[in-house]
């Protein structure tokens, strides 16, 4: 349903907030939801959300890993718990449904980047696109975006 693409991404201050190991999905947004809910009018001031999945455990087949939630807020002088994503050229796609289907997203992904001879490094950054509050499981909306590198390109 949704394309592939290519983007080069300036690097940006993430709020990190550490999650259990294999936490289920539904207590992982939990504690999402508790930490966006303490920046109220989120939407209103461009506030993004999402989780963070390390690059080897894709490499892994484990679809699971979750490592950190994440809060994006613009303009924001954030000092503790800082993650800067980095800089550079990204794998963008996006995802429609629930995040138990995540993983067949993931397998698609992967045998993208291997057709098209790129490595995945890093973290797999999951960006909710449109408020999971509102809308049920099955239209919820999921920016995903890799770094990567061509195969060739490294040491």
């Amino acid at each position: 349903m949704y394309g592939y693409s290519l983007v080069e991404k300036p690097a940006q201050k993430l709020l990190l907030r550490k999650t259990p190991p294999r936490i289920p999905p539904e207590q992982e947004a939990e504690l999402l939801f508790s930490e966006v809910g303490r920046h109220s009018a989120y939407r209103m001031y461009g506030i993004l959300y999402g989780a963070i999945l390390p690059a080897e455990s894709l490499y892994r087949q484990d679809f699971t890993d979750y490592r950190r939630i994440f809060l994006q807020i613009p303009q924001a002088e954030i000092e503790t718990n800082v993650h800067i994503q980095p800089a550079g050229l990204y794998l963008r796609t996006h995802f429609k449904g629930s995040w138990e289907e995540l993983p067949d997203k993931y397998r698609e992904i992967m045998a993208y980047a291997q057709e098209h001879g790129l490595e995945l490094t890093g973290y797999s950054y999951e960006t909710g696109i449109n408020d999971v509050i509102r809308n049920a499981p099955e239209d919820y909306i999921t920016r995903i975006e890799i770094p990567i590198r061509e195969k060739d390109s490294h040491p």
